[in-house]
């Protein structure tokens, strides 16, 4: 019998359909404990009080656009709400949480009074997309199919996401779009089109401007380091040229997003809460430190935010990567850029908008640290003996150093 060859197309339905299939035995067993305790994704902290009233109203007062569209003829868009503590801007109050969130618009499907079912069903679909964005970026990069797919679980599955997207659902929306911006930035290296990016770009401004800085700056530095990988001659010239373009379509992405952006933008820039005195300290304390370790394969955090969570295969890809040699050199840069930056608190600043020290950047440390695994997850397992015996040490020393260090025992 002939071999059955599969058209590109046809592929990557299968590749979908497995990861599909795949995320929904994971997410039976990760959130087990939620149908075991008959809990909801609803935090009873400011899930209770923010979240999720904000979906609510999201859904009711686009179903009253809806009705008064179609049952009057007449686009009515509210913009003030007295109801909002003494009263409040509707735009300006929930693009912070769902208001401009492509998923949060399936708040308006009327679910008969099952709106809390509906808000975790629309969590998990959050993480699914993650994964999703994720494998197509790394598809793109040349990684293999079960390599990607592997990666994608421990990026879905991570610890920033079941700390904080279970809590804050709109946590989730910077995972979905980072893989996409970047695989945007690729297309435009590759000469392919810029469509992808400038939409990304559209879609990140419009859903939470907080978040959107952070994507910023972390695509900043990917495009940064990548350029150097490729690009060997008429170095400045091609910097020119290619910070022309993605500024050139940055911006046109942003104004397809102004709508929203700007009066969110004007809204930050005007709190109070943007302008303090708050200097941050030099670095963080001993303990702090020594619970870093620890924190690669754990839920705890050793920092403010700082849920990196990954599955310890990661960690062998990290081991791999560097035992490769004048192989992804632009990789291992960003890597160890990344980890110093987990180190400083000022990095936590500046991320934060300068407002105080939090590192909810995390998302992009551990994309980073789930793309270098599907690198170099086909690598591993043709390594010398000697690579090998190396990768085992390594690892035999991390897990001693978490026994020793106190703040590492999680």
């Amino acid at each position: 019998m002939k071999q059955q060859v599969l058209t590109p197309a046809r592929e990557r339905r299968r590749f979908y359909l497995r990861y599909t299939i795949l995320f929904g035995i994971l997410c039976l067993l990760v959130f087990m404990p939620f149908l075991i305790y008959d809990k909801s994704f609803v935090w009873a902290n400011d899930g209770l009080s923010q979240h999720f009233n904000a979906f609510v109203y999201l859904g009711d007062y686009l179903r009253g656009i809806l009705k008064t569209l179609f049952t009057e003829g007449r686009l009515v868009i509210p913009m003030w709400e007295f109801g909002i503590g003494y009263g409040a801007d509707i735009i300006t109050t929930l693009q912070y949480y769902v208001l401009g969130d492509p998923v949060a618009i399936f708040s308006m499907v009327p679910v008969g009074g099952q709106e809390e079912e509906l808000y975790g069903l629309l969590i998990l679909l959050r993480l699914y997309l993650s994964g999703v964005s994720f494998c197509a970026f790394s598809r793109k990069m040349g990684c293999g199919r079960y390599a990607s797919m592997a990666a994608s679980f421990t990026y879905a599955f991570c610890g920033f996401v079941i700390n904080g997207v279970v809590r804050h659902p709109y946590f989730a929306s910077p995972m979905i779009y980072l893989p996409l911006i970047l695989l945007g930035v690729e297309k435009i290296f590759r000469k392919e089109s810029p469509v992808l990016y400038t939409v990304m770009i559209f879609v990140a401004a419009i859903s939470n401007f907080y978040f959107f800085y952070m994507l910023v700056l972390l695509t900043v530095l990917y495009v940064l380091f990548r350029f150097f990988s490729l690009v060997k001659e008429h170095i400045w010239k091609n910097l020119g040229l290619y910070f022309a373009k993605f500024c050139g379509f940055a911006l046109i992405g942003l104004a397809m997003a102004a709508v929203l952006f700007l009066p969110v933008a004007m809204a930050f820039l005007s709190d109070s809460r943007a302008s303090t005195n708050y200097v941050p300290e030099l670095l963080y304390s001993r303990s702090q430190y020594e619970a870093f370790l620890g924190s690669f394969v754990s839920d705890s955090a050793a920092t403010t935010w700082s849920f990196i969570g990954v599955s310890p295969i990661v960690l062998l890809g990290i081991g791999g990567l560097f035992l490769c040699k004048k192989q992804n050199g632009w990789l291992k840069g960003l890597f160890l850029l990344f980890t110093v930056f987990l180190l400083i608190p000022y990095v936590g600043y500046a991320f934060n908008g300068f407002g105080y020290v939090t590192n909810r950047w995390v998302f992009g440390y551990v994309f980073l640290c789930a793309f270098i695994l599907a690198k170099t997850m086909p690598q591993l397992v043709q390594l010398s003996q000697k690579k090998k015996l190396a990768l085992g040490a390594g690892a035999v020393v991390y897990t001693l150093l978490c026994m020793v260090l106190e703040k590492s025992h999680t």
